[in-house]
């Protein structure tokens, strides 16, 4: 913007104003200025030099409230004494507000807006801050402020005329010469409220420095100084500094959260936000998230300040809080050591369970913490180690695997160490993979724990589950039991590595199948020992009794249904071996 008239050029008090009283300019308003500096202490011998008015006019849709105004006229001596803050003094003790700070300031600059600040280093960018604060203070407060700087001074006032067809009614800066220079800037404010005193006496507040009541002791910083975390004085709650302007409180939390940095996510809400009051629920949530995961990443210890700072709040849960666990999601939990220090064994995470079953499970293993004293907390709190009931079953689970899970007896070692042969036979790229490594062998007791087991093996491994009762089965199912769980060196089922694998193996074991003869009759062996080792220790796993029982048990149609389920092949045999009438 420019300005768009100027009033009274080089006017001096001292010419005769043609309206009836000698020493003063003839513009009434500009009379009533004058009278403000000798009111202030500022008028004897002061020089009149122009008025200027701006473009800035009521029209303006800043309608700022005490708290605001203190925060934009205090940010120029913010921006200004930044490294020597202890020299700004604020005198707040009467009508008159009095803003004083070492550096000199060139008055024109509150004039014009434009901003020639470093926006990586300032809070203000656009130089609108100043004049829509004097906009408010005159147009709402009633309040003509007054700077001065070495040897100048300006009023600033409304305009007496409205803009040519309108109602709108403009900024008009009087400038003066004063005889007594200032050596550093000075902003006076007449006829204050109690209100707005009180705001200005605690406006550098609203900025981050050294001595700032608002922030404590340091109590973590990044590396390259973008993020730190302090406590806050205030025991209610703390706040959130961005880019060295105070945005927003942090309810019932006593920290203060600083980022020192640039986020695009950020700019984006806050680039047209004049009022710099855009820092609402929305932004804080995008605030706590990128802090969470750009500072507290992998750092325990702040964590662990946060959450132990918000206790008081602990029951009902905090929006920052959440968003460390939702971060933590990409890193590990914390260790059972910290969670223990931290929380001791008075809580535990609620869980949430995905089907009826899971509630049922989750509600007992509840009610039980419940009853030893335990008090519930939001089922984030898992991410900070406390007890959860998920996490609780599963490791109960992960127990009983372990202890489901056997080294095979000697019995079923012969007849792995026999499959290891036809293994290596038909399938010796995979054989060769198995024999560089150690190979573990390990036998589950029902098909449920195996299938678990093979649920939770990493890909590769080299750890190969083989449940009890295939070593009571036949050869061909145990050879193509033992070949599959091989083939997994590839990849998971489904994978092209797996089933590539598994297709060359089959391949080769249909064109040797001629050879597997005598491979199986020596299986037949193997697995009459492991019957025999069985029923010796008393843990056989099928019965023929049994089997034979649940036969009889079906009815005709249950037999065919039975019989059309078992291939065509098998069953071709079994009658070939079957004794004939002729036999008998």
């Amino acid at each position: 913007m420019k300005a768009v008239a100027e009033a009274g050029r080089g006017r001096a008090m001292g010419e005769a104003d043609g309206g009836g009283r000698s020493g003063l300019p003839a513009d009434d308003a500009v009379r009533a200025s004058v009278a403000q500096l000798e009111a202030l202490g500022l008028g004897k011998s002061a020089v009149y030099e122009r008025s200027t008015t701006s473009a800035v006019t009521t029209s303006w849709g800043v309608r700022w409230d005490e708290e605001n105004i203190a925060r934009d006229l205090l940010q120029n001596f913010y921006d200004a004494n930044r490294g020597e803050l202890g020299r700004v003094t604020i005198d707040a003790g009467g009508e008159v507000v009095r803003v004083a700070g070492p550096a000199a300031h060139d008055l024109e600059q509150l004039f014009y807006l434009g901003s020639e600040k470093d926006p990586a280093a300032n809070v203000g960018q656009y130089g609108e801050g100043f004049k829509a604060a004097a906009m408010c203070l005159v147009r709402d407060f009633g309040i003509h402020p007054v700077a001065r700087s070495g040897d100048r001074a300006v009023c600033i006032r409304l305009s007496a005329e409205s803009v040519a067809k309108t109602k709108l009614r403009p900024l008009v800066y009087d400038w003066f010469k004063v005889a007594k220079s200032f050596s550093g800037t000075e902003l006076i404010l007449p006829h204050t409220s109690p209100k707005l005193r009180a705001a200005m006496q605690t406006g550098l507040s609203h900025f981050l420095y050294e001595g700032n009541p608002l922030v404590g002791r340091k109590r973590w910083e990044s590396y390259d100084g973008a993020f730190a975390l302090y406590d806050s004085p205030e025991r209610g709650g703390g706040a959130i500094f961005y880019r060295n302007l105070r945005r927003a409180v942090v309810p019932d939390i006593p920290v203060v959260l600083v980022i020192d940095k640039s986020y695009a996510r950020i700019e984006k809400l806050i680039q047209s936000d004049r009022d710099r009051n855009a820092f609402g629920e929305k932004l804080i949530k995008i605030f706590y998230e990128i802090f969470a995961r750009s500072a507290l990443k992998g750092v325990r210890d702040a964590q662990q300040i946060i959450v132990e700072a918000a206790r008081p709040v602990w029951s009902r849960g905090h929006a920052l809080l959440a968003a460390i666990s939702e971060a933590g999601r990409f890193w590990n939990a914390w260790p059972e050591a910290t969670a223990r220090k931290v929380f001791g064994d008075r809580f535990y995470a609620r869980a949430h369970p995905n089907n009826a079953s899971e509630h049922l499970r989750f509600e007992a293993v509840e009610k039980r913490w419940q009853g030893e004293g335990r008090e519930p907390l939001p089922g984030y709190f898992a991410q900070f180690g406390v007890a959860n009931a998920r996490a609780h079953l599963e490791k109960a689970e992960q127990t009983n695997l372990e202890e489901s899970r056997r080294a095979p007896t000697s019995a079923e070692r012969e007849a792995i160490d026999l499959l290891v042969l036809v293994l290596r036979d038909l399938a010796p790229e995979v054989h060769a993979i198995f024999a560089k490594d150690r190979t573990t062998y390990l036998v589950a007791q029902t098909d449920e724990v195996l299938g678990a087991l093979k649920k939770g093996r990493s890909y590769r491994s080299r750890e190969v589950f083989l449940a009890e009762r295939l070593f009571e089965g036949d050869f061909a199912l145990a050879l193509a039991t033992f070949l599959h769980e091989h083939a997994h060196v590839f990849g998971h089922d489904g994978d092209r590595g797996f089933t590539d694998a598994l297709t060359e193996i089959l391949e080769t074991v249909v064109r040797a199948r001629s050879s597997l003869d005598r491979v199986e009759r020596r299986w037949a062996k193997a697995r009459a020992r492991v019957l025999d080792e069985r029923e010796r220790e008393g843990r056989r796993t099928t019965s023929e009794p049994v089997l034979r029982e649940r036969l009889g048990a079906l009815d005709e149609m249950q037999l065919r249904a039975l019989l059309e389920r078992i291939p065509a092949v098998v069953v071709e045999r079994v009658l070939d071996d079957a004794p004939s009438h002729d036999d008998e």
